[in-house]
């Protein structure tokens, strides 16, 4: 037989060994933060903002002979590009897809060249409406 191993052998009863067994740990308490009664009634200052001396900063109300050039070569790529680009594009898309879909006849590239001149008459209408 096995021996056994309880602790009567040792000569200590389970009452005993159940008083011998330490107790849990006595935590310590939380320190409690001391609560602010008065809040901060000093705030620093902004800081002073620079002066705005109007005769150095002068309003031009009359456009440039520069300011002049670059509208009128922005307004000539813009128009190029509204008019131009779409009736370009449109028709080569529609030729791709013709020539991927081996289609006899090239509607989609007529479509395409539809599309791309319709595309570019609202474009060519919107640019008149903003110079308006």
């Amino acid at each position: 037989m096995l021996p056994d191993s309880s602790n009567e052998d040792n000569g200590v009863s389970k009452e005993e060994q159940s008083d011998s067994l330490p107790s849990s740990p006595v935590l310590p308490e939380v320190p409690q933060l001391a609560r602010l009664e008065k809040r901060a009634t000093h705030v620093s200052p902004l800081p002073k903002a620079p002066q705005f001396d109007r005769a150095v900063h002068k309003r031009r109300d009359t456009p440039t002979e520069q300011s002049r050039q670059t509208a009128t070569s922005v307004l000539v790529l813009s128009t190029a590009t509204t008019v131009f680009l779409p009736i370009i594009v449109f028709p080569l898309v529609g030729y791709w897809l013709d020539q991927r879909y081996h289609h006899t006849f090239a509607y989609l590239a007529l479509i395409g060249l539809a599309l791309g001149v319709a595309s570019s008459v609202s474009g060519i209408s919107g640019l008149l409406k903003r110079l308006k």
